[in-house]
């Protein structure tokens, strides 16, 4: 099928005289100039770009190509039966108002008071939770990550104690067509003006930003010299902490990168390793006395010796009325408190622990798992490795549905 592409003016004109008109065609979708108005007026606001008319000439291309390949991919996911419950786009409401700074309702009220209706910013997001769920069901069983390729990362991490190692947020653009280079480029230099002059940079990603991670405000956490493509490590080395790197031209496309820290390299943590811990609880029936409170420390003693794993002390539990054992958990070690990391941190797998009063009753704790360092290492490379593989075939499959659509753009 034919692909048509215009170049969109959006003109004062227009936009003063609110004119309804088709802004463009998809397949059997229709994109109106009211749909392109308000998406704009939620872009620069959501942004925090100033809403000049200058910046609505500017953007309005790249809203509209963004709205067409919203068409697409919710088209897609209606094909494919995807369903959004509006319980995800209230919680993914918060999340933006949180990222203002704001609560939900005043968020919602800025909105409204910029003439912005709610359902513009609840189809974007309905379609973004739509598409993550196509990307999560149709491409992640598809991906493969062996163990020679973690083996490969290993080796080459192994080499990167002294290096040095950035917490970086990308905006990413990308070049699906070598002669809509020119006008990517110009909206590159744009946003970065704008970020420069003080725009939200984790709002702007998300508003613009076609990486995997622009939902989270283009965060792709730490990564070290050498991790990302070298024309991204050449510029990140001569940057310091807070600035905005000029657009960064790659084989995809061009990146926009923002450092927040720098640091040497000293590989995974030991805090980052996750425990997996069962607990059995015997109660105060009320305020206990100290021979009340010791006699329950003999008994939760006694009714845990000869355990030797998790399952055998949910059976323990069994034979006490009250629901004493809490359902295990998976904690990263610098997540427990205090009060329990000690006990728990070189406890042996499936041995009980000593009881332990608290304010609720007597405890006994249990390690049912722990992650070594080796594995928590390996891990952490190889969901880099897939989350790398995903963002790849994801944008192959954006432009795959663009190649098979037929899109009119008639401004």
């Amino acid at each position: 099928m034919a692909i048509i592409f215009g170049i969109l003016v959006l003109s004062a004109t227009m936009a003063q005289a609110q004119v309804e008109r088709i802004a463009a065609v998809v397949n059997d979708d229709v994109i109106t100039t009211s749909d392109l108005r308000n998406r704009l007026a939620l872009s620069l606001l959501a942004s925090g770009l100033q809403p000049t008319q200058e910046n609505q000439q500017r953007l309005a291309p790249q809203i509209l190509r963004s709205l067409i390949d919203e068409r697409l991919q919710m088209q897609e996911a209606l094909r494919l039966g995807v369903t959004v419950q509006q319980q995800q786009i209230e919680q993914a409401i918060v999340t933006i108002a949180r990222r203002n700074g704001l609560a939900p309702a005043e968020f919602l009220g800025r909105l409204q008071r910029a003439g912005v209706p709610t359902t513009t910013l609840e189809e974007q997001l309905e379609t973004q939770i739509a598409w993550r769920s196509v990307v999560r069901n149709q491409l992640l069983p598809t991906v493969q990550v062996g163990d020679g390729e973690v083996d490969d990362m290993a080796r080459r991490m192994e080499a990167t104690t002294g290096l040095r190692e950035y917490l970086v947020s990308e905006i990413f653009l990308g070049i699906d067509s070598p002669d809509r280079e020119p006008e990517i480029r110009q909206f590159a230099d744009q946003l970065v003006s704008q970020l420069r002059r003080g725009g939200n940079f984790p709002a702007v990603a998300a508003q613009f930003s076609q990486g995997a991670g622009a939902a989270q405000g283009g965060d792709i956490g730490w990564v070290l010299e050498g991790q990302l493509a070298p024309e991204i490590d050449a510029t990140l080395v001569q940057m310091s902490p807070g600035q905005v790197s000029d657009p960064i031209r790659t084989l995809a496309g061009y990146h926009i990168i923002a450092l927040r820290e720098a640091r040497t390299a000293s590989g995974p943590s030991p805090e980052d390793r996750e425990i997996t811990i069962a607990r059995l609880v015997l109660p105060f029936s009320g305020p206990p006395s100290q021979a009340e409170a010791e006699l329950l420390v003999v008994e939760a003693r006694e009714a845990a010796q000869g355990v030797i794993s998790c399952e055998g002390l949910a059976s323990v539990a069994e034979t006490y009325e009250t629901g004493n054992l809490a359902t295990p958990q998976t904690v990263a070690l610098r997540q427990l408190p205090d009060g329990l990391r000690p006990l728990v941190e070189e406890q042996p797998i499936g041995v009980p622990t000593e009881p332990v009063a608290s304010p609720d009753g007597v405890i006994v704790f249990m390690v049912c798992e722990r992650e070594g360092m080796e594995g928590f290492a390996r891990n952490d490379m190889r969901e880099q490795l897939i989350n790398e593989r995903i963002d790849m075939l994801q944008r192959r499959y954006l432009r795959d549905l663009r190649a098979a659509a037929f899109v009119d753009v008639r401004l």
